[in-house]
């Protein structure tokens, strides 16, 4: 992710053109630059830029223009005019009707700065853009050591020159009518045709109708039948008030409660003993003007367990307790506020929810394994003075007996009281009060949840969805992905993974052009999809570099050399084409500041790929025309190449720039800054030389980080080091001894390295302990076997058979070692009919990659695709994905294009479906409409 620093920082040529903008010493102001360097005339405060890009961050375009347009867009609106100092420059250039509009609505700058990202459109925005919580707290906080360095940055190039920026908005603001541009600078959005309907539909609607909606989602289906059961059994008791806690009211001169001085002068000739006696007893009379009761806030706090105990026929009950409850709640005029572990707790107000927003807070699912933290963080919410609360935690009963849920229930919640709701698959609901953080029982009921399953699965016979997963990459990539979860298959190659631009996350290529993306701190794992085009695969990798928001893989698919760039924020993947032979491989350097990559074929020509335009690629070569951009980006792409840092024995250092020396007679480590300074440093181990004898394999300084991996005759190990004026060290890893390169994060925050042959490790530079992420191993067959049936099919991996059936309505999956007849013949009774995969190719062109897909069995009605991944993929007669299988050893697993899973966690990237099964099997019926008919 993009520092707030790089940001925020003002091009210098184009401040320029804008007057001579530039950051004030203090950070607070935009100035612009006066012939004395400490004073500057006043262009915007920084509380005015936070505003205006509030407005464009909560955009429904979702992407930040670039600081220099924002800039340009308030130079437009008459900013820098606005002052009587401004002097001629600033007022040159404004464009008349955006001045006269922003004006005339009172200067609203959040709207203003919405209207600049309508304008932006089409125009390529910031690349991994920081997020807005800490771009607000850089502009609102006061820390001018922040801003220090923005009166020097460069700061990263627009994608558009000055004069080229301008005749796009000029062009844009022309085509808008006056009364169109108003109402966008007063409202913040177009104007709304049938604005009254719009507003209506938009209002939340009451719970009883957002309950008609939620029984059309099909995990969801039955709910409605559960309420009605549910609202009499989970009637919370109500509140019994003390006698000296009901509230007097009006006007009173006499009270038993008040301050020492108000006591009544009638009191104080009591003798001593009764004086003690009646103040302990609370019966001394005070003088006091009584304050009239003030009604407190009442509130409902809902907290939805979706963790892994409650998946299934338990989340649709207690979906409809939280019903049930909030009905009763809604009656009484309570807040409601709903909570769920899958959003750590947070409590939503249930009132701004609409149906599709309810129903998707209800339908999720998450892998904690107990309410606890969900369940404290609600708790903490009791400590605000003047609302009372009560706490209602819907869960499993196996979860209430959890150490960690007992300890939060024993935290002292005030005045606000803490109920549960327990659940267990067999229909036995439990409303339960924490008394003391012990939960008594105090009512039961039993529910039947023979018609719910009923409506779920009738639900789930409803044909394939249209429309592919919002996951789902878009680009030239293949049409069957990797949906599920595993590990390296293959050796590693030591320089094929890299961190992204952020480091955030860690990409590896292992193997026929196979991508594994982690999340370096190791909450996350998906395989992308490969680049495909004209029916070639990208499965001939040369590099892999990271970049702004993802990667570039660069490689070759048949005869021709690609580059491809995976955008994992918008999740886009675009392939340029380049003019070399395919066995070319080209070094390859990253620009952030132009957000280009350059390759470089060692004989001067060079290509520079421009990622913020899709498809716009420059080459560079002897003789060859470049613009001063493409000049700019390879001369910044060879300053960062981090292979010509290392200058080893007998090789010949580059004059200018920075360096890594190592000398192997006495261990010293030599490096010099970009200033040309030296620093000089013997490590050191027992007060002798750690790295004498040693040889530097390689070297990566990022930041104020300085890794080498250095050899010895028996062993390798990876040193980091702190620069920081010196060399310090702070931490040694071990490493293969074939080890050869490892990856450094741009922001000398990770590193990365092989582990074995099939494993990486990244770590936190100057962390202890265990590391974030450690990845997995295959756990993947590469010679699968396949017979495919009318209704069913067999898998067989090693000595396991895996039995797949889905003619009663419901994926059934039966697992045995013995021959594949007698299998099916105890399954079905009869042993019928099927086809056994062959290496035949098939005539669907999604399946047209004999380096992966290397058995099909084709039926009529669908055809079944076994890949080297130990993947099985089942498409329709139009080549469509209608679902796909993973098995290893006795485990298997099912993935359907609409997100749905069903199978153990470890081998997927998210959390099973509740009734996937169902729904998978809904899909297959419908992929097979013979099928159906013999049902």
């Amino acid at each position: 992710m993009m520092r707030v620093d790089d940001y925020l920082g003002i091009p210098e040529d184009y401040g320029r053109w804008l007057g001579g903008l530039r950051w004030g010493d203090g950070g607070e102001v935009v100035e612009y630059a006066a012939e004395e360097p400490e004073i500057g005339l006043t262009f915007a405060m920084a509380a005015e830029l936070a505003l205006f890009l509030e407005g464009a961050a909560a955009a429904d375009d979702g992407e930040l223009p670039h600081f220099a347009f924002v800039l340009h867009f308030l130079h437009l609106m008459g900013f820098g005019g606005r002052h009587a100092n401004g002097g001629e420059t600033a007022r040159k250039g404004m464009h008349a009707g955006l001045e006269r509009a922003f004006r005339e609505a009172e200067r609203p700058l959040r709207n203003a700065g919405a209207l600049c990202v309508v304008m932006c459109r089409g125009l390529p925005g910031v690349a991994d853009p920081p997020r807005w919580a800490s771009l607000r707290h850089r502009l609102t906080e006061r820390s001018p050591s922040g801003f220090a360095i923005l009166r020097q940055y460069p700061g990263e190039d627009p994608p558009r020159r000055p004069e080229e920026f301008d005749a796009w908005i000029r062009a844009c603001l022309d085509a808008w009518r006056p009364m169109r541009l108003c109402h966008w600078l007063r409202h913040g959005r177009e104007p709304i045709p049938e604005a009254g309907e719009t507003v209506a539909r938009a209002l939340p609607i009451p719970l009883a109708r957002a309950l008609a909606a939620l029984e059309d989602r099909p995990r969801l289906r039955g709910m409605a039948g559960l309420v009605p059961r549910l609202n009499g059994a989970l009637t919370l008791p109500p509140r019994i008030l003390a006698h000296a806690e009901l509230p007097l009211g009006g006007y009173a001169d006499v009270t038993n409660r008040g301050l020492p001085e108000r006591i009544l002068p009638s009191q104080l000739a009591l003798d001593p003993d009764e004086f003690l006696r009646r103040f302990a007893a609370r019966e001394l009379l005070y003088y006091d003007l009584e304050v009239p009761h003030a009604p407190t806030a009442r509130e409902l706090v809902i907290v939805i367990d979706q963790g892994v105990r409650t998946w299934g026929d338990i989340r649709l009950v207690l979906a409809a307790a939280a019903l049930a409850l909030a009905g009763q709640a809604e009656r009484r005029k309570l807040v409601i506020r709903l909570a769920t572990t899958g959003n750590g707790g947070e409590p939503v107000d249930a009132s701004s929810l609409g149906a599709e927003q309810l129903g998707e807070l209800l339908e999720a699912s998450d892998l904690s394994p107990n309410p606890a933290s969900g369940l404290a963080r609600a708790l903490g919410m009791s400590e605000e003075v003047g609302v009372t609360r009560d706490l209602v935690l819907l869960t499993h009963p196996r979860s209430l007996a959890e150490p960690e849920v007992v300890a939060a229930m024993r935290v002292s919640v005030g005045d606000a009281r803490l109920f549960a709701v327990a659940a267990d698959p067999g229909g036995d609901v439990s409303l339960l009060e924490v008394r003391a953080g012990v939960p008594v029982a105090i009512a039961r009921c039993r529910v039947d949840l023979a018609d719910a399953r009923a409506r779920r699965e009738e639900s789930a016979t409803a044909a394939v969805p249209e429309g592919a997963s919002s996951h789902r990459w878009r680009g030239e990539v293949e049409p069957i992905g990797f949906p599920f979860a595993f590990g390296a298959i293959a050796p590693i190659s030591d320089s094929l993974f890299a961190y992204d631009d952020a480091g955030d996350w860690l990409l590896l290529e292992n193997g026929r052009g196979l991508l594994h993306a982690w999340r370096a701190d190791g909450s996350g794992l998906e395989i992308l999809p490969r680049v495909k085009l004209d029916g070639k695969v990208l499965d001939t990798v040369h590099a892999v570099v990271g970049v702004a928001g993802g990667f570039l893989v660069a490689g070759a698919a048949g005869h021709r050399s690609i580059a491809a760039h995976y955008d994992l924020r918008t999740r886009t993947c675009t392939a340029h084409e380049l003019e070399l032979a395919a066995s070319v491989r080209l070094r390859w350097s990253y620009s952030r500041r132009q957000h280009t990559a350059v390759g470089h074929d060692g004989t001067g020509q060079s290509f520079a790929i421009d990622l913020r335009q899709r498809g716009h690629r420059v080459r560079n070569g002897p003789g060859e025309p470049a613009s001063g951009r493409v000049v700019d980006a390879i001369r910044s792409g060879s300053d960062a190449d981090q292979e010509s840092l290392v200058v080893r024995h007998g090789e010949v250092a580059r004059l200018f720039g920075r360096l890594i020396v190592f000398h192997e007679e006495t261990g010293e480590v030599a490096i010099r800054d970009d200033e040309g300074g030296w620093i000089c440093h013997v490590p050191l181990s027992e007060g002798r030389p750690l790295l004498k004898g040693g040889r530097l394999i390689q070297g990566r300084w990022n930041n104020g980080t300085l890794a080498l991996l250095v050899g010895f005759p028996r062993s390798r190990s990876l040193h980091i080091f702190e620069v920081a004026g010196t060399l310090r060290s702070t931490a040694e890893h071990v490493c293969p001894r074939d080890a050869n390169d490892f990856a450094l994060s741009r922001d000398g925050r990770r590193v990365a390295w092989r582990l074995g042959d099939c494993q990486l490790m990244s770590q936190d530079v100057g962390e202890v302990g265990r590391p974030p992420l450690v990845t997995p191993k295959g756990r993947a067959h590469s010679n699968l076997g396949l017979e495919l049936g009318l209704h069913f099919l067999i898998i067989k991996a090693g000595r396991y058979r895996h039995l797949v059936r889905w003619d009663r309505g419901r994926l059934e999956f039966v697992l045995s070692g013995t021959d594949v007849g007698t299998m099916v013949e105890r399954s079905f009774g009869w042993i019928p009919p099927r086809i056994e995969a062959s290496a035949e190719a098939t005539r669907l062109a999604a399946l047209e990659d004999p380096r992966r897909f290397i058995l099909f069995a084709d039926m009529p009605t669908m055809t079944a695709a076994v890949d080297r991944y130990g993947q099985v993929a089942i498409l329709d007669r139009s080549g469509e994905v209608v679902c796909m299988f993973l098995v290893f050893r006795e485990k298997i697993a099912a993935w359907a294009p609409d997100g749905t899973r069903v199978g153990p966690v470890p081998m997927h990237v998210g959390p099973p479906t509740p009734g996937g099964e169902e729904r998978i099997a809904a899909f297959l019926l419908a992929a097979s409409p013979s099928i159906r008919r013999n049902l």
